[in-house]
């Protein structure tokens, strides 16, 4: 991390330096951009080699977009209500900030599910707009600090040339893409987890750690398959402090002598966390299919949050690009006041998640 943190400010330094001006790199202390001739090439010429795919893309995209319109208003809404009246019920909405809201482990997992995210939005906004005959100024890939993104511009000129439909379907893409991405992911690790045969223990603690170590796949508790975090979590629900539990492992049997929850002093407790084994990996190594699976969830996160969010009708995104569009007429009275009320209406439900959730939960 600390080398993508210095990557920037050095390529802005040598830049300075060297006076160089280049239309392939740019930098600045916090960012860096590489454009790339390859990248515009593809956009603009896959479209072309298949307008047919590029056709019905177009319109699968396009109508995704008002189902996650709704979505942003629906899990958006209902959480702030929740967050006033019922906290219990509701969940955290925090900006993504290292070391603050998201803890540095995670951080290679969300850097490179937000890579996959923005540059699947980006080139979905590119190959779409591109089939609808919106010329491409430039496409790039670079870092904002430690995160990579990439970057697609059109034509300013030539965006506003094609038609008020073209230009909504162009806008739509991106989040849309975002929506199908995650689809996949949710798919793929639901086909991953179905083929569950056992729990691999993450980290243990006493009373487990006497018998038990981490990356052990234990298959069943007193005879009990265990196939999830979540049937693991079910059964201890049910065990007391004191029970002896036979814990069946690929290394062998172990007699454990469950101790008390701290966190509820009525149940059991082992001492340890886990997660799904899933044999159809195991050629990546335990670690190699957590670290996999983890991946997967947070391209998962990392897209369906870019979807919902970017829907979100009010500028500079892409909800509020297409209420521009639908409402072109900023001279008439009633369309300004419309889109006051659209735009102060949105703020207030995002805005109003971030704080509340700082309040009731912390950053």
């Amino acid at each position: 991390m600390a080398l993508l943190l210095a990557t920037p400010p050095a390529a802005y330094l040598v830049l300075r330096l060297m006076k160089a001006r280049s239309a392939i790199v740019e930098a600045s202390p916090i960012h860096i951009i590489l454009r790339t001739r390859a990248l515009n090439r593809f956009l603009e010429e896959a479209p072309k080699r298949h307008p047919r795919f590029a056709s019905v893309l177009s319109q699968i995209l396009l109508a995704f977009f008002p189902v996650l319109v709704f979505l942003f208003f629906l899990l958006f809404g209902t959480n702030l209500l929740n967050l006033v009246g019922r906290p219990s019920e509701a969940n955290q909405v925090s900006l993504v900030i290292p070391g603050v809201t998201l803890g540095l482990r995670e951080m290679p997992y969300v850097m490179a599910a937000l890579f996959v995210g923005v540059a699947f939005h980006e080139f979905a906004h590119g190959i779409v707009g591109s089939s609808k005959g919106i010329p491409i100024k430039s496409v790039g890939v670079g870092l904002f600090l430690s995160l990579g993104f990439a970057l697609v511009e059109f034509d300013d000129d030539g965006f506003k040339k094609v038609d008020r439909g073209s230009r909504i379907r162009a806008i739509a893409a991106g989040p849309s893409a975002n929506m199908v991405v995650s689809a996949i992911m949710i798919l793929l690790i639901s086909l991953l987890s179905s083929s569950a045969s056992g729990i691999v223990v993450l980290s243990v603690t006493p009373p487990a750690s006497s018998y038990l170590k981490t990356w052990d796949v234990i298959t069943k508790i007193n005879g009990t398959e265990m196939l999830s975090d979540a049937k693991f979590r079910s059964y201890m629900a049910s065990v007391k402090p004191g029970d002896l539990l036979v814990v069946q492992t690929l290394e062998g049997i172990f007699y454990v002598r469950a101790g008390t929850n701290p966190s509820n002093s009525s149940r059991g407790y082992l001492g340890i966390s886990v997660t799904s084994y899933i044999p159809v990996l195991e050629f990546m190594g335990l670690k190699g299919s957590y670290d996999f699976v983890l991946l997967l969830s947070w391209i998962n996160l990392a897209n369906l949050s870019l979807a919902v969010v970017n829907v979100a009708p009010i500028d500079p995104l892409d909800g509020g690009k297409i209420i521009d569009e639908l409402l072109p007429d900023n001279k008439k009275p009633f369309v300004r006041a419309l889109k006051l009320a659209i735009f102060s209406m949105t703020a207030i439900i995002l805005v109003g998640n971030f704080v509340l959730s700082a309040y009731r939960f912390g950053l």
